[in-house]
């Protein structure tokens, strides 16, 4: 039982509380966490220096008290906020003239920045999940038993990341692995064998998940209720209009108002430009009345903003970067099951088909220049529509 909501955590309590991740109310950051096997103290706190939060094991819960926990947790804090509790084993390999794993995956990161890509920094967040543990080590430290193991870990998984279905977490690491590695090799900047060659990923499957009418109506409530209390005030308008377009995550992260055209008019119209969107075209997409007035409602909101969703903890790009968090909120209140935010686009897409849709219109308003894709990946009929069409020549 994990909660995020922060309790009341005591010697006691940390030595009998079942499997689970457990807040501080006492000292916000500190948090016990229950596996199986252990119990632990660890920090989990945002690093104003690195610009992400970090994590850090600071003790043995049934060894360590909790006023020992809490005054370790203050001093690890202090090293958190200033960014050397990362970059202390970082510095010394690279005294060493040893690259980390970060260092390579920063690179990475760097290299696609250059080259203008939205997504510049998903090798090093994908591999900061699946590799925390050695991302501050020399690289050629990392062994082929470490990588066979972790992908055995990551393929085991009954989940990754918030928004990631069984297998996809395994997927994503081996990918940004293989990348990264790559790079490095043309760049020089590292000499032995890719790692990524080692990581084992599950066969790619079609996703067919969506929501249902039912399922849907569910997370709406969730949204109306979170709007109604003030909760997290980015995401409902966020997820409404991922409803209401059926674009990317990325894309809807970095929307800008100045994409936003003839609001007040007749035939308002979202332009994701060329350099923003998958295809390497500009892309149209014709605004419903509802993703209107949450548009305008966020220029209202965020005047002072060119994004239609900044960001909430003011990072580097300036705009949201990862709404899965509060996603994977929004999901378990609905009680939705393993639904991901990629999955609201085919749900979109989905409920255009039952409309009677022909697949070739979806693939216009998805970016798709074959729509065999949008057919294969988007295109879900509920047995109720099957059922009216039946009728219809029977």
């Amino acid at each position: 039982m994990s909660t995020d909501k922060a309790i009341k955590l005591s010697t006691q309590t940390a030595r009998t509380l079942p499997v689970g991740e457990y807040p501080d109310s006492g000292l916000p950051g500190l948090r016990l966490n229950v596996t199986a096997k252990a119990r632990s103290w660890s920090v989990f706190k945002w690093s104003r220096a690195l610009g992400k939060p970090v994590r850090k094991r600071i003790g043995d819960a049934m060894t360590m008290t909790h006023d020992e926990a809490k005054r370790a947790a203050k001093a690890v804090m202090v090293e958190i906020e200033d960014g050397s509790v990362v970059t202390r084993t970082q510095r010394h390999a690279e005294d060493a003239g040893k690259p980390t794993l970060r260092k390579l995956a920063e690179a990475y990161t760097t290299q696609r920045r250059q080259k203008g890509f939205k997504t510049a920094s998903w090798a090093e967040d994908v591999l900061e999940r699946a590799y925390g543990e050695f991302m501050d080590k020399p690289a050629e430290a990392l062994t082929r038993e470490d990588v066979i193991a972790r992908q055995d870990k990551l393929l085991t998984l009954k989940k990754g990341k918030a928004t990631e279905s069984k297998g996809q977490a395994a997927s994503r690491a081996a990918k940004a692995l293989s990348a990264v590695f790559t790079l490095a090799a043309k760049q020089g900047t590292y000499e032995g064998k890719n790692m990524g060659e080692y990581a084992e990923a599950p066969p790619p499957n079609a996703r067919t998940r969506y929501l249902n009418g039912n399922e849907e109506a569910k997370v709406l409530e969730v949204l109306a209720a979170w709007e109604a209390h003030e909760l997290q005030p980015w995401a409902a308008p966020y997820f409404k209009l991922a409803l209401a377009t059926g674009q990317r995550r990325s894309n809807l992260c970095a929307a800008r108002f100045d994409e936003m055209h003839d609001l007040e008019g007749s035939a308002p119209v979202w332009v994701i430009p060329k350099g923003k969107f998958k295809s390497k075209r500009d892309h149209r997409v014709p605004l419903l009345p509802e993703a209107v007035a949450i548009i305008k409602a966020q220029r209202e909101a965020h005047s002072d903003k060119p994004w239609v969703f900044p960001s909430p903890q003011s990072n580097s790009e300036g705009h949201l970067t990862d709404p899965s968090y509060a996603w994977e909120k929004v999901r378990k209140l609905a009680g939705v099951g393993d639904v991901t935010i990629h999955d609201l686009r085919r749900t979109t897409t989905s409920k255009l088909a039952n409309l009677g849709l022909p697949a070739g219109m979806t693939a216009k308003l998805l970016g798709h220049a074959d729509d065999r894709i949008t057919q294969k990946h988007y295109h879900h009929l509920e047995t109720e529509a099957l059922r009216a069409a039946m009728l219809k020549v029977a």
